[in-house]
């Protein structure tokens, strides 16, 4: 069976800020979720733009995996990106009887048109995203010494998101997991979520996404402006019942300096 594509997703994990302010040891106990998540949409819509001005070095080592978990091939690519307000990925099967080796980019463009292989990279703000999930506060957490706030979120009710127009869409809706925001720029400093279930790509269930797990971590600049540091997603595919594709991908961002036609 050929197949262009299995999933393609898009996740917004950074917001950037250029506030300057001490950092409150206690966090305010009056903002329930959702209000975060507005003061969250408030710093990306102000302040992405910054994102464009940079440029940096991404390391990104991929790994094929067996039934145990256990590395069975490795490849590491270095590339140098400009810098979009989204990290995006893909997650990709078999075309025409071969893997598609997936993709991960922080520095595509977010408007890149689709390919005639099905491929395709979108970019969803946080604005966005906040449709697809319920949003609970959690406990306050600590991270080498900060407090931040912490967001739970799961998938809201069928009933409750618009219907999928893509298959990118399919699966923001089957992810939940845990955000931890800064208590003062409302950026994104730590991210985890997984898959809640299976999802099929293809009739009776011969092609679909088992797992799928992302991590992600956050830094600042010294100019205040907040910028990946680190991503690593693992993703499980089943073909027709008996074929598994595991794989891995850890990737680090460093090196940020401003792009050449951004300076004085």
């Amino acid at each position: 069976m050929s197949l262009r594509f299995l999933a393609s997703i898009t996740i917004v994990a950074f917001t950037f800020s250029l506030k300057v302010a001490a950092l409150p040891a206690v966090l305010d106990e009056e903002l329930d979720a959702n209000e975060i998540v507005e003061k969250m949409v408030v710093e990306e819509e102000t302040n992405n733009i910054l994102a464009r001005k940079y440029e940096y070095e991404q390391e990104t080592v991929t790994e094929k995996l067996n039934g145990d978990g256990k590395v069975v091939s490795s490849k590491t690519k270095t590339t140098k990106q400009r810098l979009q307000p989204q990290i995006s990925y893909k997650v990709q099967g078999i075309k025409g009887g071969k893997e598609v080796e997936t993709e991960v980019g922080f520095g595509s463009a977010p408007q890149e048109p689709s390919k005639e292989d099905g491929t395709y990279l979108e970019a969803m703000t946080i604005r966005e995203l906040s449709r697809y999930y319920d949003f609970t506060r959690g406990n306050d957490e600590a991270i080498n010494g900060v407090n931040y706030y912490v967001l739970n979120f799961k998938p809201k009710d069928a009933k409750d998101i618009p219907k999928a127009k893509s298959q990118e869409e399919k699966v923001l809706a089957h992810l939940a997991g845990k955000l931890w925001i800064h208590p003062v720029d409302f950026s994104i400093v730590k991210s985890d979520s997984r898959l809640v279930s299976p999802l099929p790509f293809a009739i009776i269930d011969l092609v679909s996404l088992r797992d799928l797990h992302i991590s992600y971590e956050s830094s600042k600049l010294e100019n205040k402006v907040w910028v990946p540091k680190q991503m690593e997603v693992f993703y499980e595919v089943r073909i027709v019942y008996f074929h598994m594709i595991r794989e891995r991908q850890k990737v680090a961002m460093k090196n940020y300096v401003l792009a050449a036609d951004t300076k004085p």
